[in-house]
């Protein structure tokens, strides 16, 4: 996040009295007030529902705004986004979180697909309260504190479950930077594996032989994409290069990026990535 949010970040108190609410609720959720009095959180129902930070209660031009729909906002294991002037646009931010220090289970903050499990005090402990710990979801496995993953098998031509994408262009990483990083196998979609970004913003699928990343599964419309490799199917050991959406130009073109790489750290050709025409060999654990 920007420095010039960081006065947004703080304390937030919970409003007992809420002018246009209801039962001291706003559109059904309770509000709070910053501790210096200049910005409200608050769930504003427009279009599908979202947590949002402004300097008015309800106001529909906000700061950051998160898109879950949880009854109490420390509770939300969706990503904050930051209205970022320079960029026009809503930056997905990882790092921020809403907590609720009186709560065990907002506290243990579990990650994605794991559930809190209240734990009774131990017997001697000076403590009364209950203590909280993080379990995978049933079908899901990983680290319950960060992000649980889908248990499915992955598919005879890949096999690889986590890829890394990165780039040293730095065109690429302004424009599309929540694109970058880890991705572990999800799902299935046109008899191909689809990859989730870790964070949780981002798929990587296959649509019409074309290789997409976009926050939606099946959509046509990507920030990056590569047009496939001829008869490889697996995008972690193409040869053909990546592109990324430049919509700053007119008519979003697509900008080549020849430093971004899509690999599987256990599989030795997609580390090595051989050139066209070229044919990747292990032998006795040496790749050529």
């Amino acid at each position: 996040m920007k420095l010039h949010f960081v006065h947004i970040l703080g304390q937030y108190q919970k409003l007992e009295d809420i002018p246009d609410g209801q039962n001291g609720l706003y559109n059904g959720r309770p509000g709070y007030v910053h501790s210096s009095g200049n910005f409200f959180l608050y769930y504003n129902s427009a279009s599908q529902g979202f947590w949002a930070i402004g300097e008015t209660m309800g106001s529909e031009v906000v700061r950051l705004e998160n898109q879950g729909d949880r009854m109490c906002p420390y509770y939300l294991k969706s990503i904050w986004r930051y209205a970022d002037g320079d960029l026009n646009a809503l930056v997905y931010d990882v790092t921020l979180r809403t907590v609720c220090m009186h709560d065990p289970c907002s506290v243990a903050h579990c990650g994605h697909q794991a559930r809190c499990v209240l734990l009774d005090p131990q017997p001697g402990s000076n403590s009364t309260k209950p203590k909280a710990s993080c379990e995978c979801k049933e079908g899901y496995k990983g680290d319950p504190y960060q992000r649980c993953i889908p248990t499915i098998k992955s598919t005879d031509d890949c096999k690889c479950d986590r890829l890394i994408f990165s780039t040293t262009n730095p065109m690429a990483k302004d424009k599309h930077e929540n694109s970058y990083g880890e991705y572990f196998l999800f799902d299935h979609f046109e008899n191909a594996p689809v990859y989730q970004h870790f964070a949780g913003i981002e798929y990587l699928y296959r649509r019409d032989g074309h290789w997409l990343v976009s926050d939606k599964i099946g959509l046509h419309e990507a920030g990056m994409q590569n047009q496939g490799d001829g008869d490889i199917t697996c995008p972690y050991l193409f040869r053909t290069h990546w592109e990324y959406a430049d919509v700053e130009q007119p008519g979003w073109q697509w900008v080549y990026d020849y430093t971004a790489r899509l690999v599987c750290p256990n599989d030795p050709c997609s580390m090595t990535k051989c050139g066209f025409h070229a044919t990747c060999k292990v032998d006795n654990a040496q790749v050529s």
